[in-house]
């Protein structure tokens, strides 16, 4: 396989661990894969679960005071999208071009078997970006480090079939999906406030948001069976809804009834 790109993984701050993904499980029918014992070294716990065949969602809390997810539900009030993560086959020679952008890099995780490039949320804008590789991983179904050694074991579709793509609000679409399309080199498309980015098989959807106080990662799309289902019993929890779908980790889950 040639070079390729992949919108891999999203990543949600919540203020409690368990409630979170006992929620996601219970609503998206989406399975626990992995947990990483070393994002203790930064005051955060984490889970991972599959999304379809292929994908992932992970939810991260703070465990002590001044993590970086914790800053960033301060400073958003709770609203927004943590980071979307991206699985490349040249994430290194990505480095140097985006860096070379003036986009800070943030971060460098270095593992073995694991390259991951997490760039500045203050330079992307709306929300972290992490470009990735794991050796292995041309193949969708082999070898993907943050999701754990048998995430594939873990996958269900019987609810949640896919994550279909994003949505990003902005009050600057057509600036905000230029820049997007400049690091991640897949060009946008559309216009009139609506720019897409297709990205192997999701699209981030920039939205025009006049007026909003900051840009956010503002929904993440599924493919279900029974959103209906779903939403009613999204209200009984307790959990904000609307029209198309219910407020968790301080993102819409936007459910697109299957067939």
């Amino acid at each position: 396989m040639g070079s390729y790109l992949r919108l891999r993984q999203i990543c949600l701050a919540a203020p409690h661990l368990e409630a979170s993904t006992q929620l996601l499980q219970s609503l998206l029918g989406l399975e626990e894969c992995h947990r990483d014992p070393a994002v203790a070294n930064y005051g955060l716990e984490n889970a991972l679960l599959t999304i379809g065949p292929d994908r992932f969602l992970e939810v991260v809390c703070p465990t002590e005071p001044g993590t970086a997810a914790g800053r960033f539900m301060e400073g958003t009030g709770g609203l927004g999208g943590y980071m979307l993560i991206f699985d490349s086959d040249d994430a290194a020679a990505r480095r140097e071009r985006i860096t070379a952008m003036g986009v800070r890099l943030a971060h460098h995780i270095d593992r073995p078997g694991f390259q991951g490039f997490q760039y500045h949320p203050k330079d992307c804008r709306a929300t972290f970006l992490e470009i990735d590789n794991t050796p292995g991983g041309e193949d969708v179904m082999g070898a993907y480090w943050p999701a754990g050694p048998h995430w594939q074991d873990h996958v269900k579709t019987d609810v949640t079939q896919a994550l279909l793509g994003v949505e990003v609000l902005t009050p600057d679409p057509a600036g905000l999906a230029a820049h997007w399309a400049a690091i991640l080199e897949v060009p946008a498309k559309g216009g009139n406030g609506r720019h897409v980015i297709r990205v192997d098989q999701q699209d981030i959807a920039i939205l025009a948001a006049p007026g909003a106080a900051r840009e956010r990662l503002d929904a993440l799309v599924f493919q279900v069976t029974g959103a209906a289902d779903i939403l009613h019993r999204a209200r009984c929890m307790g959990l904000e809804t609307r029209a198309d779908g219910f407020l968790l980790g301080g993102c819409w889950m936007k459910l697109v009834e299957a067939g």
